[in-house]
């Protein structure tokens, strides 16, 4: 019985992600609703037509949020990850802007 339901759901899942053409959240929701820092580019990727990155600052974390190109045009949010600001220093490095 497990294998059938985990079978089943291995099987249901992918087909469920095609299954909508909408984005789990668009960038039109996500621009009033979350606080968050613009960024010039994606930390860490390379630079891609249409992908964008913003940053959230919550105490000593920071949450990188990637938005890439939906199927209707929109800005879809892809990807979201979380991290301690010095985590994110060493992995990234520090861009500071100024003289």
């Amino acid at each position: 019985m497990r294998c059938l339901v985990a079978c089943t759901a291995v099987v249901l899942l992918p087909a469920l992600a095609f299954a909508s053409p909408s984005c789990r959240i668009a960038y039109a929701e996500f621009e009033p609703n979350v606080p968050h820092i613009d960024l010039a580019d994606c930390p860490g990727e390379p630079e891609r037509e249409g992908v964008f990155c913003r940053a959230q600052i919550q105490g000593v974390h920071i949450t990188i949020y990637r938005f890439e190109p939906g199927p209707d045009g929109s800005s879809c949010l892809a990807d979201a990850e979380s991290m301690a600001i010095r985590d994110f220093v060493n992995r990234f490095g520090r861009t500071t802007a100024g003289p």
